[in-house]
C-alpha cells in the first residue's frame, strides 16, 4: 500500500479516526484522574552487630533475621501494635505497609491517600520493630532515617498516562481507518471490483425465495406479485448491458461462473427475457451440455440441439420458441462423444450462422472449473459476463477467474453478483409509487396489459420450430 493511498484512506475516514482518538484520550483521562492519588514515604532501619568477638557467626545472624523482620513488619499483628503509636485522627486512614530488605538495611514503606497518614504509619511500624528488638543480645535495630512527609503523589502518574493515551490514540485511529476501509471493501463489492479487478458490476440479483425457485425465469419475470425485486434487478442488468451492446459492436455474450450451482443459467435466461421484452431479437444458446437448464428456465420444449448437430452431420440448426416474441433457444441436445469435442466442432459454425440472422446471442457457458470446454466457449463468444455468488466470492477467486477468462482470449464485460440480500437492494432502491403515494382516496388506475413481447402459453406451445441452415 502506497503512502498516497494511505493518505486518501485517512482522509475518507476522519470521523472514525477522531472517534477512536477521543475514545483513547477519554480512557487516559479516566485512568489518570479517576483513581485516588497515593503518597509514599520510607523509614530506614539498620541491623547492627552488638559484638564482633564471635566472628562470622554473629554476621550470619543478620542475614537470617532480615527476611524474618520483613515478614513480621508486614504482618497484621505488628500493624495492630503499631496503631497505638499513630495519632488517633490518622489511625482510620488506610495505609499499605511494605518491608524492603537489602544487606543490613530494612526500609519500611507506607503508601496512603493521605501524606500525613503515610508518614505516621511508617514511623510507627519502624518504632515498634526497634522496641521489640531492644533486648536482642547479638544484634540491634536502629532507625537511621525517619519517614519524611511526602509532597508529590506517586500514583497515578498523570503526565505519562496522558502522553501514552495520546500516542496510543493516534496509532489506534490510523489502524481503525485502515480496518474500516478494508471492511468496507469487503462489503462494498462494486468498489472492490472496480479498484482491484479493473472491471465493473453490471448488476446484483436478489436471493430467490423458495416459491420463486420453483418457477421458470421466463414466467417469474411476468408475474405481477412477489417478484418486483427480481424484475427491477434484471431491468438494471439489462440497462447496463445495453450500454455495451447498443452500438452493435457486441453481438454475443457468454455467461460463465466460477463453479456449478451459482445461478449462471438463471441469470442468462433472465437477461435473454429482458432483452426480448424491449424488442430485441435474441437467441439463447445452451452450451452447458453437462447440466443443461437454460431451456427449462425459458419454458422452451427441449429438442434438437447443439449436441445433436455434430452427431447427425446435419447442416441445419433448430431453434425452439419461448413465451417471448423474438426469443428463441438452441437447446443442448444429446451430445455423442466428449463434450469438448462437440463444442469445438459445432459451436463456431452455429455462432457464424446466428450472426447472419442479426440476432443477439446469449450463451449459457459451462463453469470455469470442472469443464475443459469452457475456454473454447469463451474464445468463440469473445465477450464474457462473470456470474459470482455474493455470499462466497472473494477478490482472490475473482482475480483467478478473470485470469482464466483473459488467458482463453475472452474480454470481461462485467460481473454480476447473484443471491444478494434483498434488504440491501431495497435500501438503495428508489421508492416505488405505492410507497411514496400519500394516504388519500385516489381512484385506482386500470392495471396495464401484459407486454406484447410475451405470448400466451397456448400460443407459443403450438408455434413452429425455426430451422436455420448452417454452412
Amino acid at each position: 500500500m502506497e503512502l498516497r493511498e494511505i493518505r486518501l484512506i485517512l482522509g475518507r475516514h476522519l470521523g472514525v479516526m477522531l472517534a477512536v482518538f477521543l475514545g483513547f484520550v477519554g480512557i487516559g483521562v479516566v485512568a489518570a484522574y479517576a483513581p485516588e492519588q497515593l503518597y509514599r514515604t520510607n523509614a530506614t532501619l539498620v541491623l547492627n552487630l552488638k559484638s564482633v568477638s564471635e566472628g562470622s557467626g554473629s554476621i550470619q545472624q543478620i542475614s537470617f533475621q532480615l527476611p524474618a523482620l520483613s515478614e513480621w513488619a508486614e504482618s497484621r499483628t505488628l500493624r495492630e501494635r503499631a496503631a497505638e503509636r499513630v495519632p488517633e485522627e490518622l489511625r482510620a486512614r488506610p495505609a499499605r505497609i511494605e518491608a524492603l530488605a537489602d544487606t543490613s538495611v530494612l526500609r519500611i514503606r507506607a503508601t496512603s491517600p493521605s501524606p500525613e497518614a503515610a508518614q505516621s504509619w511508617a514511623d510507627a511500624v519502624a518504632a515498634e520493630l526497634v522496641a521489640e528488638r531492644a533486648d536482642d543480645p547479638l544484634v540491634e535495630l536502629v532507625q537511621l532515617d525517619p519517614a519524611r512527609l511526602p509532597r508529590e503523589p506517586v500514583e497515578p502518574r498523570r503526565p505519562p498516562i496522558l502522553v501514552a493515551a495520546v500516542v496510543l490514540g493516534v496509532i489506534a485511529a490510523v489502524f481503525a481507518a485502515l480496518a474500516v476501509d478494508r471492511i468496507r471493501n469487503a462489503f462494498d463489492s462494486n468498489r472492490a471490483v472496480r479498484e482491484r479487478l479493473g472491471t465493473t458490476v453490471l448488476g446484483e440479483i436478489p436471493v430467490l425465495r423458495r416459491r420463486e425457485r420453483k418457477i421458470p425465469m421466463a414466467k417469474l419475470l411476468q408475474e405481477r406479485k412477489g417478484s418486483t425485486d427480481v424484475v427491477s434487478a434484471f431491468e438494471a442488468l439489462r440497462t447496463n448491458l445495453e450500454f455495451l451492446i447498443g452500438d452493435g459492436s457486441v453481438d454475443r455474450v457468454a455467461f460463465v461462473s466460477q463453479h456449478r450451482q451459482i445461478g449462471k443459467s438463471t441469470i442468462c435466461a433472465g437477461v435473454a427475457c429482458m432483452l426480448a421484452r424491449v424488442g430485441r431479437s435474441v437467441v439463447a444458446v445452451e452450451a452447458d451440455l453437462h447440466h443443461p437448464t437454460l431451456a427449462d428456465q425459458l419454458m422452451a420444449v427441449p429438442g434438437y440441439g447443439l449436441g445433436d448437430i455434430a452427431a447427425s452431420g446435419s447442416s441445419e440448426i433448430e431453434l425452439q420458441s419461448t413465451p417471448y416474441q423474438g426469443l428463441e433457444v438452441l437447446c443442448a441436445g444429446i451430445p455423442v462423444g466428449r463434450v469438448a469435442d462437440v463444442i469445438s466442432t459445432t459451436l463456431p459454425g452455429v455462432l457464424a450462422t446466428l450472426r447472419r440472422r442479426s440476432s443477439f446471442v446469449v450463451i449459457d457457458s459451462p463453469p470455469l472449473r470442472g469443464a475443459p470446454e469452457t475456454p473454447l466457449v469463451v474464445a468463440e463468444a469473445r465477450h464474457v459476463v462473470l456470474v459470482v455468488n455474493n455470499r462466497s466470492s472473494d477478490l482472490g477467486s475473482l482475480s483467478d477467474s478473470v485470469d482464466r477468462i483473459t488467458s482463453a482470449g475472452g474480454v470481461l464485460v462485467g460481473i454480476v453478483f447473484n443471491r444478494v440480500p434483498r434488504r440491501r437492494l431495497r435500501r438503495d432502491a428508489y421508492p416505488s409509487s405505492s410507497q411514496s403515494r400519500r394516504s388519500v382516496d385516489l381512484p385506482r388506475p386500470t392495471p396495464p396489459s401484459p407486454p406484447s413481447a410475451f405470448v400466451g402459453e397456448d400460443d407459443w406451445l403450438e408455434s413452429p420450430v425455426t430451422t436455420v441452415a448452417t454452412d
